[in-house]
């Protein structure tokens, strides 16, 4: 029977199409900001809110957003009362939520759900509802995008002039990566939360050296990540792998690739 067929197959695949777009718009933002390790700790909350769904009996998806938006929105405020590194209440605050997440799972009784898959991804348990929902998401986070393109390049290039200009980057900073924590959780079912990262930093680091603008970053990003995304659910569907896993591996080895062939 063939492989494309099968209707869990074609789930994941639009799924990873629509992921790829909101992975590479999210993930050239946090590239060219320097702020990577900000979407691994996202992504590592998002633990947190998971398990609070599955304590709480309510759909762990809904949970995480809510928990990883919650941090989000607080932690630049407590970064300004302590004044520190950046990466320092980062480091805290978000292994402090998985932290959490492991007591809520310790509490919760009964019927025991598939945390493996929220962690390392399952094409299995990918519905039309979430090809729906990212589809909603897709089309908001591209009205944003289109229009605040040029605010976010001035960000990116000169934040400190941005500011004195009149833009407010805080908030926009804010709104961006509160839609990072979203896409994050939206990707959780395909890549699992502790790989998502990796989508979002390692197609971006592939083409950032070949692109001469950030829409040619966002839109050759998306072509690499859809293309490990393809590869990938391939090699979990014959190898019976993570599909998480899988995905990576393959987006790993595309960037050793281009490592050598920009070298050579």
């Amino acid at each position: 029977m063939n492989l494309f067929s099968y209707s869990f197959i074609q789930r994941a695949l639009i799924s990873g199409f629509l992921l790829s777009i909101i992975t590479s718009i999210i993930g050239s933002y946090l590239v060219l900001k320097g702020m990577t390790f900000m979407g691994s700790g996202i992504s590592h909350s998002a633990f947190g809110g998971i398990a609070l769904g599955i304590l709480l009996k309510i759909n762990p998806i809904i949970s995480a957003i809510i928990f990883s938006l919650i941090i989000v929105w607080v932690m630049p405020f407590i970064k300004r009362k302590i004044r520190l590194k950046e990466d320092v209440p980062i480091g805290i605050f978000y292994t402090t939520a998985m932290a959490l997440g492991a007591i809520f799972l310790s509490l919760h009784k009964g019927y025991s759900v598939d945390l493996f898959g929220y962690l390392f991804g399952n094409i299995l348990a990918i519905t039309y509802e979430d090809i729906v929902v990212s589809s909603i998401f897709l089309v908001i986070l591209l009205l944003f995008i289109f229009r605040n393109y040029w605010k976010i390049v001035y960000v990116i290039i000169d934040p400190t002039s941005a500011e004195v200009s009149g833009i407010n980057t805080f908030l926009l900073e804010e709104i961006i990566l509160s839609l990072s924590a979203i896409s994050i959780v939206l990707a959780s079912k395909l890549i699992g939360i502790i790989l998502i990262s990796a989508l979002l930093v390692i197609p971006t680091s592939i083409m950032l050296h070949w692109s001469k603008s950030l829409k040619e970053l966002i839109i050759f990003s998306s072509v690499i990540s859809f293309i490990g995304i393809f590869l990938g659910l391939i090699l979990s569907f014959y190898l019976n792998l993570p599909s998480g896993a899988s995905i990576i591996l393959v987006l790993t080895l595309l960037f050793l690739s281009s490592l050598f062939k920009r070298n050579k």
